[in-house]
């Protein structure tokens, strides 16, 4: 699946692949398995980026994700509104990222979208404090 990321904080550096060790082929920031890894692509790629630079977009990063949460929130209020008459409660949760097979198509289509762009978002923001060598918590 394509990296659904906000257009404004999209760039190369996070769909170009590189060889990292111990990866059977190239791998880009979204398909490494750590955030160390994630962080070794980013500095391989664009190796121009300060520790500043990383601090500023992994909170660029972090404040997009938690937007991206906030608005799979309000979708699956407005989706249990329309399907059970009720704002949603988690006991509607049966299903990753769309939450329930009883929604419409519409609904789970921008949850699935919300729910990607909030996962993609935070494995980039956990890249660049990596890069910035910070151990912060999001």
């Amino acid at each position: 699946m394509q990296a659904i990321l906000n257009p404004k904080l999209d760039h190369p550096a996070y769909h170009e692949s590189v060889a990292l060790p111990k990866y059977n082929g190239k791998v880009t920031v979204f398909q490494a398995t750590s955030s160390t890894d994630a962080a070794k692509v980013l500095c391989q790629v664009n190796p121009d980026w300060t520790d500043a630079d990383h601090l500023t977009l992994a909170s660029l990063h972090a404040t997009e994700s938690a937007k991206q949460l906030m608005r799979h929130n309000v979708l699956l209020d407005a989706a249990a509104l329309e399907t059970f008459g009720r704002p949603y409660h988690v006991s509607d949760y049966r299903i990753s990222a769309i939450a329930c097979a009883e929604f419409s198509e519409e609904h789970k289509t921008e949850l699935r979208k919300a729910a990607h762009a909030r996962t993609y978002h935070d494995v980039v923001a956990r890249a660049h404090l990596t890069a910035a060598r910070r151990r912060k918590r999001m």
